[in-house]
């Protein structure tokens, strides 16, 4: 009789430690606090967000790659992941003005939405149009006009700790308990941006001529930051139809300065083309926001890379 009832009672054991198992599993599970998720409107939003919320995060941008895409038009799964995230994050002054739009329509009143842009010094575009060697034209009015104010502020690096600081006080008020790992993780970005800054300021400053001209209006924080001396512009505002006596002016204070170096949009490479060709300069094309890895840092490293190179 023992024999007989012997692999029973084993049975029974096994079935006992494995519902025991199950249930501290179960329990360890609800215990873990879960990952907070937050929505952003492009890459480079998202790669300062990973940063700053390292592991306690779950970070989607609206938009991929590394068109800036102005006019985006959000999906139906747009709409369900802002309906499901804590936080968005935008580019602001209406760079990504389809935001505001897809955040009502997803009906998500408890939603934070954190403006990447407050507190940064901005520069005004019709300042930069009057301090050009020749006026721009009324007739070129673009279709793609952002206001009074340059919204491309990332081309700055200093400006990406504003950005950063914006993102850090949105994830500690979503998780204030995750307080000071946010911190560390955030100063541990900022000696990055830091360091970043020191190295490229170091190659473009070996530079014995750092003058150019833009056929993009996109890289005018750039310009500014890093010293390089941008003679004229071809656009006022992104992506607009440049007219023949816009591209004539340019040309002439191209032929007048003897220019080398017209920079355009990895992402826009033919616009410039003509120009170049008319007046034989050599053009460099810089991403305007980030390139394929997403990667803010690594993406800056690239623009001046390829702009000292071509300066040399």
């Amino acid at each position: 009789m023992k024999r007989i009832w012997l692999p029973g009672l084993v049975i029974i054991i096994i079935v006992a430690i494995t519902i025991g198992i199950s249930y501290k599993q179960s329990n360890l599970n609800l215990a873990v606090p879960s990952k907070t998720t937050v929505i952003v409107s492009l890459p480079l939003l998202k790669d300062i967000v990973r940063e700053i919320g390292g592991d306690e995060v779950i970070v989607q941008s609206i938009i991929e790659g590394p068109s800036c895409n102005h006019h985006y038009e959000p999906t139906t799964g747009n709409l369900k992941q802002v309906a499901k995230s804590s936080l968005f994050v935008k580019v602001g002054l209406d760079f990504d003005q389809w935001v505001d739009k897809l955040i009502k329509n997803a009906g998500s009143p408890n939603l934070m939405v954190i403006d990447a842009a407050a507190g940064i010094n901005l520069i005004n575009e019709n300042e930069e149009a009057e301090q050009e060697h020749e006026p721009h034209h009324e007739e070129e009015e673009s279709k793609h006009n952002h206001g009074s104010v340059n919204p491309h502020y990332w081309g700055n690096p200093a400006n990406i700790k504003i950005v950063a600081q914006n993102i850090l006080n949105g994830l500690i008020k979503i998780k204030p308990e995750q307080k000071e790992v946010f911190t560390a993780n955030y100063n541990q970005y900022i000696t990055k941006v830091d360091n970043t800054i020191a190295e490229l300021q170091a190659k473009v400053n070996s530079l014995p001529n750092k003058t150019i001209v833009s056929y993009s209006a996109a890289f005018h924080y750039f310009y500014e930051f890093f010293g390089f001396n941008c003679l004229a512009t071809v656009e006022d505002t992104c992506e607009q139809e440049i007219s023949a006596r816009r591209l004539t002016e340019v040309a002439k204070i191209i032929k007048q300065h003897q220019v080398k170096i017209v920079v355009g949009e990895a992402v826009y490479p033919n616009l410039p083309r003509n120009l170049t060709a008319a007046t034989g300069t050599d053009l460099v094309l810089l991403w305007p926001a980030t390139d394929e890895s997403g990667n803010y840092l690594e993406t800056l490293k690239v623009n001046v890379e390829k702009l000292v190179t071509a300066l040399k």
